[in-house]
């Protein structure tokens, strides 16, 4: 891991992936969303040039708001709401298409 990308207060969503998440949720979600996740949970994030208009560099996220969100089990909610929905989804499209 280079160690630019995490430190005590900051870090990349790569190494959040492969070093926070790990330690609360298996198996890992994709870096897609858990960058969902945290968006959703308003959790807070830098640029290391917040100037710049495209690019700008790494964004980076607070890692206790990020261990803080995990330890409440804000994910696990999310993904069993996720599951929730891809049921009644299910459900729907059966009552739609029944013969």
């Amino acid at each position: 891991m280079n160690t630019n990308q995490i430190n005590s207060e900051n870090a990349t969503l790569d190494a959040i992936c492969s070093e926070i998440v790990p330690l609360f949720i298996t198996p890992i979600p994709s870096r897609e969303t858990v960058r969902d996740w945290l968006d959703n949970a308003n959790i807070p994030r830098f640029k290391s040039n917040p100037t710049a208009k495209r690019g700008g560099g790494p964004v980076y996220y607070s890692v206790a708001a990020v261990k803080e969100f995990f330890k409440n089990g804000a994910a696990k909610k999310q993904t069993a709401n996720q599951g929730d929905w891809l049921e009644r989804l299910k459900q729907r499209r059966a009552d739609i298409f029944k013969p």
